[in-house]
């Protein structure tokens, strides 16, 4: 049901996006997505799954999808199947996305997404690159600060 949602924002992405039902997902692809600032146009693909990645703790899958991009680049925030990511589990409701945002809204957390990444890269990447916006803790001492 949760599609549906999804389906009623579709037409305002202004990119190509394109929806496919798969054995066990629902996946939206999106064509040559415009990143302001960056010379490459991003391919991207989004998927659901029934069940959440392990990480989500215990979010719903509809609301945790995962989005991959084709341009290859080092990035800051990436998880260990190098889809994107774009908020943590333990981040506050109004910090992440929700299925009933729909598909644009979640299209645009990418965009910017992708964009303070390149922000990053540009300012030293793991050379002390920064992310222009408030980061949430990440990497073994996030677990350790929240316990």
């Amino acid at each position: 049901m949760f599609h549906i949602i999804l389906e009623r924002t579709k037409r305002d992405i202004p990119e190509a996006a394109h929806k496919s039902q798969l054995p066990g997902a629902l996946e939206y692809r999106v064509r040559n997505l415009v990143v302001p600032g960056d010379l490459e146009r991003h391919n991207l693909m989004i998927t659901f799954k029934p069940s959440p990645p392990q990480w989500a703790a215990g979010i719903p899958a509809c609301d945790y999808p995962s989005v991959f991009t084709d341009v290859d680049r080092r990035r800051l925030h990436v998880n260990g199947d190098t889809s994107l990511c774009l908020w943590a589990p333990h981040d506050p409701p109004e910090r992440r996305w929700w299925h009933r945002d729909g598909l644009h809204s979640l299209v645009e957390i990418v965009r910017r997404h992708l964009l303070f990444e390149i922000h990053w890269s540009r300012t030293g990447g793991p050379r002390g690159g920064e992310w222009p916006v408030e980061d949430a803790p990440h990497g073994r001492s996030a677990v350790r600060s929240a316990s």
